[in-house]
């Protein structure tokens, strides 16, 4: 299924006189994307629960609810190759998923459904699960940042770049974006890489994340800058 609300095509939805505010806020949505020296993936949600299967996602949320079905699929195969380019670096791969452990509250959580590890929901796909030497961090609310490890992690490995892909785009992803941007990681998150349950969420957060905490790439370019990684810091540039 294409989305009618691409991400290449969102600015035709805005108002006449919204491109000049665009330029006038954000000096730098139309850069190129701003390449560190020392990245790091971070693959996020990319577990079965909110996979799911590879089917239009009315068929799949009959069977895992909160899923994106082909939307996430396609994603799945674009990540891999990344995930793949980023070990053949020797680049950290940084997974995170649903600890599992969520209470009831008032606030986040309250209006979604809560799962546990029934039937792998929080396994990460098979396409995609973890390897020896990557990091696994369990977390319990949107960001990878709060209440975890990933900043000491990160810290560790001496990152500057995030190379951010998963789901959804509108929750995790965004919010691992906004923590990762006030960090002060260059963050790069992956369009065709990323996926939602609602298309126009997945056009519209790609639009406002590049517009103010990111840079927009394509898993194809991303490649191309692990493998020039793979090079330099090989002695061969």
């Amino acid at each position: 299924m294409k989305s009618r609300f691409a991400y290449t095509e969102i600015t035709e939805l805005l108002r006449p006189g919204e491109a000049l505010v665009i330029g006038a806020y954000s000096p730098g949505y139309a850069r190129k994307p701003k390449l560190g020296k020392r990245p790091a993936v971070a693959a996020i949600g990319f577990t079965y629960s909110f996979v799911g299967i590879d089917a239009p996602i009315a068929e799949s949320v009959k069977k895992w609810p909160k899923s994106a079905g082909e939307f996430a699929w396609k994603a799945v195969r674009s990540a891999k190759k990344v995930i793949e380019a980023a070990r053949s670096a020797n680049v950290p791969v940084y997974y995170t998923i649903a600890s599992g452990e969520l209470r009831s509250s008032a606030g986040f959580g309250s209006k979604t459904r809560h799962e546990a590890n029934d039937f792998g929901a929080i396994t990460v796909v098979e396409e995609l699960k973890p390897q020896s030497g990557d990091r696994l961090v369990r977390k319990t609310y949107p960001s990878g940042f709060f209440g975890t490890n990933m900043i000491s992690l990160l810290v560790r490995d001496h990152v500057d770049t995030l190379i951010v892909m998963g789901g959804t785009t509108s929750g995790c992803v965004r919010a691992t974006v906004v923590d990762a941007s006030s960090y002060h990681f260059n963050v790069l998150v992956v369009s065709d890489a990323v996926f939602d349950r609602i298309q126009i969420s997945q056009a519209v957060n790609l639009f406002d994340m590049r517009l103010k905490y990111a840079d927009i790439i394509s898993s194809r370019n991303v490649i191309k800058y692990l493998r020039y990684f793979k090079s330099a810091t090989n002695g061969e540039t």
